[in-house]
């Protein structure tokens, strides 16, 4: 018997814990949780304009084919205009995405 048949079992253990996904629970939407005030002061803009924003620089076909994308484009326009308005990530990050 060779060394490979010896272990098969065991590297298919291996192998099968090597292909398992992370299922990462889905982040709400900041612009549905929050109402226009909570909005403007995390954001420093309405509604409206990080709608406008985000309409005119996403395009759904760059986002249809990225696997591994853990913040949706919305989530992403977020953190950079809210990184804009205070200078500093390590706040911000904790606060959207808690």
């Amino acid at each position: 018997m060779d060394f490979f048949a010896q272990y098969q079992d065991f590297f298919d253990q291996i192998h099968a814990v090597h292909n398992l996904r992370r299922i990462l629970p889905s982040k709400p939407n900041p612009l549905i949780v929050f109402n226009e005030k909570e909005v403007f002061e995390r954001f420093h803009s309405s509604k409206s304009t990080i709608e406008m924003i985000y309409n005119q620089i996403f395009i759904p076909e760059d986002f249809l084919g990225v696997k591994s994308c853990n913040l949706t484009p919305l989530h992403q326009l977020l953190l950079t205009l809210r990184f804009y308005s205070s200078g500093t990530h390590q706040i911000i990050i904790g606060d959207l995405l808690k």
